[in-house]
């Protein structure tokens, strides 16, 4: 199933495993959840977004 697809509870589930959002209360989860959309990308993929182009490596 894709990330974005899932159901709240185990969207909150899924946030809650990275260490930087473990100490967050589950109100915290809740708006995280709220706030996140979570996209798949394949393995050694390059990210980028408008707002962080750059003209070379």
């Amino acid at each position: 199933m894709c990330e974005a697809n899932r159901p709240i509870v185990d969207k909150i589930q899924y946030l809650s495993q990275f260490n930087l959002l473990h100490s967050l209360s589950m109100e915290d989860l809740i708006e995280m959840e709220e706030l996140t959309v979570i996209t798949p990308f394949p393995k050694n993929t390059f990210i980028q977004t408008p707002a962080s182009f750059a003209e070379g490596l």
